[in-house]
């Protein structure tokens, strides 16, 4: 209903901003751009299947930096891969956070997060697994069907099963991804990647070296 409010040419635009279908430049060899088709060649049914996660393809990276600019507050960050470069104990060079552009408000931002802590923290959320004492999760799961390379259709059985979330809710400081491929018996991503992530995310919350 959101997709069809918003109409083609400005939810593809609100995709682009978020940098789904782009490479986003990150300090590493061989990122890939994933797959998300300019509005010309969409079929009569691309608007709602790109809503609802098909006929687009995405990289961890791409979802990470999606999941962080809601987290902070609506801006799009370049990734980096290390915060900087040490020589025994003494900065040496250090990486800037490096702002990319402002995708929705904060007022926007504040809103996703209020209905992505409703997955976990709502008994009748699909991350009600993900949940974790003491800590507000603000994620979201997430059940993808593979493609047959060959055929290029979608393959009954096989599936990507993953659970996103940044923590503390309130004050985001770290986000945490799982992605399973082809997970065996069940595959939903709130009943197999939410588990991994509590188990995850409280080994990191008990860590001595963690530090904000």
């Amino acid at each position: 209903k959101i997709a069809m409010t918003l109409g083609e040419r400005t939810y593809y635009k609100y995709v682009r901003n978020f940098g789904f279908g782009q490479k986003l430049g990150i300090d590493l060899p061989g990122e890939e751009a994933g797959l998300l088709k300019p509005v010309e060649k969409w079929s009569g049914r691309t608007l709602v299947t790109i809503a609802m996660g098909q006929e687009i393809g995405t990289t961890l990276i791409q979802m990470g930096a999606a999941y962080c600019a809601i987290a902070n507050g609506g801006i799009l960050l370049l990734p980096r891969v290390v915060s900087g470069m040490y020589n025994n104990g003494q900065l040496v060079k250090a990486v800037p956070v490096r702002p990319v552009r402002r995708v929705v408000s904060e007022k926007t931002a504040k809103r996703l997060t209020q209905c992505l802590m409703a997955v976990v923290e709502s008994d009748s959320g699909t991350g009600t697994l993900a949940r974790i004492s003491g800590v507000t999760v603000a994620g979201k799961t997430g059940t993808a069907q593979k493609i047959d390379p060959v055929s290029h259709r979608y393959v009954n059985g096989k599936y990507v099963a993953s659970f996103a979330g940044f923590f503390p809710a309130e004050s985001p400081k770290l986000l945490c991804m799982v992605i399973l491929d082809e997970p065996q018996g069940a595959y939903y991503g709130g009943t197999t990647a939410g588990p991994v992530f509590k188990e995850a995310v409280t080994r990191i919350l008990h860590s001595q070296n963690l530090s904000y």
